[in-house]
């Protein structure tokens, strides 16, 4: 959690498929707000203050939708940054993950911190991609990152521009597959990603 009261973006993935994803994802994020909480605490003695705001979205194949009131949504890449068209809430109000079959969550928290005239904003991003077919979807971003090889075919998909981007932007990227028997094999591409501060990508989107 220190790195995202440093300035820098962080991301949890998770993959598999197990049914009780949702309670797990919901879990780590009340862990990680836990520990947000402790950090602060350090960097409030240096005069620092902070204001946390989260978004959340369903991602199925009839749209992208708001988790608090089901409106639909945009979610879009944008200047290495994941920009979302919902309202931004009180991070005490966080919506649990979704259950629908063939969709996937994603989580947005933003640490704005505020210290004179000094502001800086960060992300920590939380994506649940359990409930479908994630795993040939993540390798081939792995893939891609770890050979620096793009073409404007590979992001006609939007959820590989979504996975893409998690992997190329931020500090440090966590991957959990909840399938045990390949979690050895995920973790060391993982690691990868986190050995790195900044992946030198020339990225091409679709419009």
């Amino acid at each position: 959690m220190e790195n995202l009261f440093n300035g820098c973006n962080v991301s949890l993935l998770l993959i598999g498929d197990d049914d009780n994803t949702s309670n797990l994802l919901g879990s780590m994020v009340n862990s990680c707000w836990d520990l947000i909480q402790d950090v602060e605490h350090k960097f409030k003695q240096r005069g620092w203050n902070f204001d946390y705001s989260v978004q959340s979205v369903k991602v199925d194949p009839n749209g992208v939708f708001d988790l608090f009131d089901s409106s639909p949504c945009a979610v879009k890449v944008e200047n290495r940054s994941v920009m979302m068209s919902t309202e931004p809430r009180e991070f005490t109000k966080v919506r649990e993950p979704c259950n629908d079959p063939d969709s996937s969550t994603l989580m947005k928290l933003t640490l704005k911190s505020r210290k004179g005239e000094r502001n800086i904003s960060s992300n920590a991003y939380f994506l649940d991609l359990t409930r479908i077919d994630a795993l040939p979807l993540v390798s081939k971003a792995i893939d891609k990152v770890q050979l620096l090889r793009f073409g404007t075919l590979e992001f006609e998909n939007p959820m590989y521009q979504l996975v893409h981007q998690l992997y190329s932007n931020t500090k440090v990227i966590t991957m959990i597959n909840v399938d045990r028997v390949d979690n050895e094999k995920w973790l060391d591409l993982g690691q990868y990603v986190q050995t790195v501060d900044v992946v030198p990508v020339n990225r091409v989107y679709s419009k």
